[in-house]
Order: structure tokens, then C-alpha cells, then sequence
């Protein structure tokens, strides 16, 4: 894609952020797509969704359990809960 493409699309962007009717592409509406959904992985999403698993026995002859956050994007488990970032899919996470 050349200079000059780009700078079309940035003023397409442009116009849709104003409301005017504009007319766009294939290829250009799937750039922005791509560059939509790319944007959309470094926008913090909040984790709603927790498992919990039991483990062993503790000394007290009761089980042990640990919760775990999933990722609200690929649903991968993520047993730190200091992460800011999916380790599978790069989501940013609050």
C-alpha cells in the first residue's frame, strides 16, 4: 500500500469521526479493520470470569482452593493476578 493510499484512508477515518457519508473499498475497509481490531487489544477489558480449582488436602484435612481469572478475549487461564496482559492473546487487562 502507498503513501498516498494511506493518506486517503486517514482522511476516510476522518470523515466518519465528522458523520459524513463516505465510500470505501474492500481492501480499504479491511485495513481498517485490522488496524480497528489491532487498537482494540490495547483497551483495557476488565476480567468478569473466574475459575476455581481444588487442589490437595491441606494439614488440616481440608481442600485447598485457588481462583483464577480467565481472559475475557480468548478465555485462557490466567493464574497471575498481578498480569496486566493475556500471556496467550496480548489483551490488556484492569
Amino acid at each position: 500500500m502507498t503513501k498516498r493510499e494511506v493518506k486517503n484512508i486517514q482522511e476516510k477515518i476522518q470523515s466518519i469521526r465528522y458523520g459524513t457519508t463516505i465510500y470505501i473499498k474492500k481492501r480499504e475497509l479491511r485495513l481498517i479493520t485490522k488496524i480497528l481490531e489491532a487498537l482494540s487489544y490495547r483497551m483495557p477489558v476488565p476480567v468478569t470470569e473466574y475459575i476455581r480449582y481444588v487442589d490437595s488436602l491441606s494439614a488440616y484435612g481440608k481442600p485447598v482452593y485457588y481462583t483464577y481469572g480467565l481472559c475475557p478475549t480468548c478465555g485462557s487461564v490466567l493464574d497471575r493476578s498481578y498480569w496486566s496482559y493475556c500471556p496467550s492473546c496480548g489483551q490488556r487487562l484492569k
